[in-house]
């Protein structure tokens, strides 16, 4: 009855090695699916980092080319950027794709994983229940045999198992301790990312050095020593392992493409970097970390307006994260230049400083003013004492010429040519002298304290509510029949009294409208309201 009992818990030994094994195959195939599905992850977020700049960078180029004039560049540059940006939202639908072959294969090397458990429980159970009948049969020779009579007439067969291993299975918490034999001689290995839920890892090993880790509710981890031998039909240990699978989880980026990140700890690194990036600031403890050094650096560049960097591909969290923040980054410095190109194109003046300003906002300020001054100047005098200087950043060496504060009908006028940033972040003018006797060109304050426009505009008709003007200048005005003065009608000579009707707007001047089909010249140096 023993042996019989022997028998069958061989075969239920033999059924739970069959399991563990076929589970192994499966962990195997799994970690090979997700390790391949990282890959094209990968590969496709990075293919949809650098359509998504190549159309930023169009859009720019269209913007540009569209406040230039140009719109047949314009036309063709918002086209590629349509194109390239369909190319872009193409390479990160394969990403997701891939994403998601990736999240099923780790799903399945879980449930392998699990399977194995069930089977190291059942090798553990066989084992126990083999050792308590071999010790019930070798109780039973004992009490009925004599001890000087020969041993093999009165000996069990050798079916017993050695008790020199210890095996400890988990099962609610309990640790029992099982003897065997025989083991599982090939090694598997696999990394299960933690799930959403609350459930935990546990590891069960095997003392050919099979290990699982699989979703268990306790959370506790045990070591079993204890199966039929397998006759080296279990999986490769070099055919899975946990720097694959653990790899496939870390790569999983997000659609958005503003973290690409799956674990708890990555996202804090990535998000810290971005924040820290915001603030010009490096974290040290964080310096050496791949994660927020590609983070950081990334969104640097990006938010900087600077081209995508060439990036060693032997880092692969480093590259993931880099592109990933770059893209973010740029986001960013294009909504800033957007920003600062709608403010130049409502100011008629220059701004005194882009000090405090992002990088994208000063180059969309800056770029739409000049562009406003390629197509319409515009023309200023000093009202108070300044120096013109051959830099923008102004020093006691670069001083070119002083200009003293004259009566208003003697002015020194400039025409704006563009505008440049100094080291300090201040905005200077670029000019040349306009009506003068002598040609200067040079840098000049933006500060309106010192500076003014040299023709009136319609706010300074508001505040003249009789709208009367002088002619103040010794050479006298004209009355022109258009805007544009292409034809002379009447002379003002000095001292002459005219009312003003309103004030248009002609190529970045003025010019008052004084009735009758009439224009006069509104150039502070020529005429002044009372």
């Amino acid at each position: 009855m023993l042996i019989v009992k022997l028998g069958q818990l061989s075969i239920a030994a033999s059924a739970a090695g069959s399991l563990m094994n076929s589970a192994a195959t499966v962990v195997s195939a799994a970690n090979a699916s997700a390790q391949s599905a990282t890959v094209s992850a990968q590969q496709a977020q990075s293919n949809a980092v650098v359509a998504n700049q190549q159309a930023s960078d169009a859009a720019l180029t269209s913007s540009i080319a569209a406040t230039n004039g140009d719109y047949a560049t314009a036309s063709t540059a918002r086209t590629t950027a349509t194109t390239l940006a369909s190319i872009a939202s193409q390479a990160q639908s394969t990403a997701s794709q891939a994403n998601s072959t990736d999240e099923s294969a780790v799903a399945t090397a879980s449930s392998a994983a699990l399977q194995m458990s069930i089977a190291i429980a059942m090798l553990s159970n066989a084992a126990n229940a083999t050792n308590s009948v071999v010790s019930g049969m070798n109780n039973t020779t004992s009490a009925s045999s004599n001890p000087t009579s020969n041993p093999s007439s009165n000996s069990q067969p050798s079916a017993s198992v050695n008790p020199t291993p210890s095996s400890n299975a988990t099962n609610n918490g309990t640790t029992p301790s099982t003897s065997g034999s025989t083991s599982i001689n090939n090694s598997a290995s696999l990394y299960v990312p933690s799930s959403s839920s609350n459930s935990t890892t546990a590891t069960s090993t095997t003392n050919g050095g099979t290990t699982a880790n699989s979703a268990t509710s306790n959370g506790t981890t045990g070591t079993t020593n204890a199966g039929p031998t397998t006759n080296g039909s279990s999986v490769n240990g070099n055919a899975t392992n946990s720097n694959s699978a653990n790899a496939s989880s870390s790569a999983t980026m997000s659609s958005s493409a503003n973290s690409g990140l799956s674990s708890s700890t990555t996202v804090n690194y990535y998000s810290d970097a971005i924040r820290d990036a915001k603030r010009d600031s490096v974290n040290a403890s964080f310096a050496n970390n791949s994660i927020y050094k590609g983070a950081y650096n990334g969104f640097v560049q990006g938010l900087n307006g600077d081209s995508m960097a060439s990036v060693a591909s032997d880092n692969a969290e480093y590259v993931k994260n880099y592109q990933s923040a770059y893209a973010q980054g740029r986001a960013s410095y294009m909504n800033y230049y957007s920003e600062g190109a709608s403010e130049a194109a409502e100011q008629s003046m220059a701004t005194t400083s882009l000090r405090d300003k992002p990088k994208g906002y000063i180059n969309g300020y800056v770029n739409k003013f000049n562009a406003k001054l390629t197509k319409r100047p515009i023309y200023i005098y000093n009202h108070k004492p300044v120096y013109v200087y051959s830099q923008a950043t102004f020093d006691k060496r670069g001083k070119i010429i002083k200009r003293d504060q004259r009566p208003q009908n003697k002015i020194h006028e400039f025409e704006v040519k563009r505008i440049k940033l100094a080291k300090s972040g201040l905005v200077r003018y670029y000019v040349k002298s306009h009506q003068s006797d002598r040609h200067i060109v040079g840098y000049l304050t933006t500060n309106p304290k010192f500076i003014a426009n040299a023709y009136y505009q319609k706010a300074n008709l508001k505040h003249n509510t009789d709208r009367k003007i002088r002619v103040i200048n010794d050479k006298g005005i004209w009355t022109h029949g258009s805007k544009s003065f292409d034809t002379k009608h009447r002379f003002y000579r000095v001292g002459a009294k005219l009312k003003v009707k309103r004030v248009v707007r002609y190529k970045g001047v003025t010019r008052f409208y004084i009735g009758a089909g009439k224009y006069i010249t509104s150039n502070k140096k020529f005429v002044k309201f009372l």
